[in-house]
């Protein structure tokens, strides 16, 4: 497993709580020690193993299925104080990580540990905080732009996602993370499969229409993921006005 791998195997199996399932090659532990492992020397995370400085969004979204764990784990408590006081020395004087899905991805992650982006000292600077910060990417419609105020549709989820989580920190009082759910259901065990709604008709294209459609997303996810450029940047906040 790489990197990303770790990230999304985590958010996964914690976004109902799900179950380890027994006799499987990974866990939480082993994707948590692995995730621990893929640090760079530099404290943060970077979207490739081989990359030598680590990178805004991946290091972000590393701290927000991490969050979980810090509690119950001085090494994954090290680890994240050590990654955001890396992200802090990389946030721009206006508030801004370099682009809107950064700020957004720190947002995130931020609110995964109950921490306020918004008032945090660490990420307060004299012309803006991380909340304000997005707001620069706002276009006149509400929607966000990727490194400017024109819409970019990646931009827009993101900040949507990461605004949806600090509405409910700052409703809620505590952490709240885009990635979990709900509750674990009562009775959930490993194998379990969650009621959906009514059947459909089988018109004997269901299965090969429901495999295209799930390998297009699939696809779909990790172009968007290399291809685009706000997951191949690095140290974004470290360099922008």
């Amino acid at each position: 497993m790489q990197t990303y791998e770790y990230i999304f195997g985590l958010a996964a199996f914690d976004s109902a709580a799900y179950p380890d399932v027994a006799g499987a090659a990974n866990t939480r532990a082993t994707m948590v020690q692995g995730l621990l492992a893929a640090r760079l020397s530099d404290g943060g995370w970077s979207w490739a193993s081989t990359e030598p400085i680590s990178d805004t969004d991946t290091t972000a979204m590393a701290v927000s299925v991490l969050a979980r764990y810090a509690a119950g784990d001085p090494e994954v408590a090290s680890a994240i104080d050590a990654a955001l006081t890396l992200l802090a020395s990389w946030q721009a004087v206006d508030g801004t990580m370099g682009s809107s899905n950064a700020t957004s991805m720190m947002i995130a992650g931020l609110t995964a540990l109950g921490i306020d982006g918004q008032t945090d000292g660490r990420f307060v600077n004299a012309g803006g905080n991380l909340v304000s910060g997005l707001f620069r990417y706002r276009t006149p419609e509400n929607r966000f732009g990727y490194k400017t105020a024109a819409f970019d549709a990646f931009a827009t989820e993101q900040a949507f996602r990461a605004l949806v989580s600090y509405r409910r920190f700052l409703s809620d009082h505590i952490a709240q993370s885009p990635y979990v759910f709900f509750a674990s259901p009562a009775g959930l065990t490993a194998g379990t499969v969650l009621s959906t709604g009514a059947d459909i008709a089988d018109t004997g294209e269901h299965g090969t229409a429901a495999t295209a459609i799930g390998l297009t997303l699939i696809a779909s996810a990790f172009a968007m993921l290399v291809l685009h450029p706000g997951y191949c940047r690095r140290r974004e906040g470290a360099s922008q006005p």
